[in-house]
Parts: structure tokens; sequence; C-alpha cells
């Protein structure tokens, strides 16, 4: 089955991603269910757009990270603690 990926989720992988490059995260966040993810699905994915910093091998590494354990790729893009949202409108979501 599918994963949905939120509007956000497409928006802000447009603003990291040339138009091809984000077609190819979008089919990779797409068809991949990350396991236990607890409705933490949207933030685990632009938690990894944060850690590829636009770049497809920085996105591979940061996804990889996240299908073995989402909390790690909280913890590295500063998103685990219990003040995300604010940090996730400073850093992470791109104007």
């Amino acid at each position: 089955m599918p994963e949905e990926v939120t509007d956000l989720v497409r928006q802000q992988t447009h603003k990291y991603f040339s138009p091809e490059d984000a077609a190819l995260v979008l089919e990779e966040f797409e068809r991949t269910k990350l396991p236990l993810i607890n409705n933490n699905g949207e933030r685990v994915r632009l938690a990894v757009l944060y850690l590829s910093k636009g770049d497809l091998s920085l996105f591979d590494e940061a996804w990889s990270l996240a299908k073995n354990d989402w909390r790690d790729t909280l913890v590295a893009a500063g998103l685990a603690n219990g003040d995300w949202q604010e940090v996730l409108q400073l850093k992470v979501i791109r104007p």
C-alpha cells in the first residue's frame, strides 16, 4: 500500500530539489512505509528533507536512516523534542 505524502512534504520537496529530483524523492516517499511511525510520517519526511540539503546522496543516507530508526532521524534534524514544531518552522520549512 502506498504511503500518503502530505501537501507540505510535497511543497518542501520541490523547494529542496529540482523538478526531476523531486519526482524521485516523492516516489521514494510514497512507496516506502516507515515502520512504527505513530503518526509522525510528515515530521520524519521533513527531517529527511532538511538533512538532505537538496542533495540526492544525502537524501539516500537520511532516508536509509529513517527506514532503520526514524527516531534517530528526528534527533539528527533537531525535531525529536517537545519544541519540534518551532524548530520545524525555523530551520526545516523553507519559505
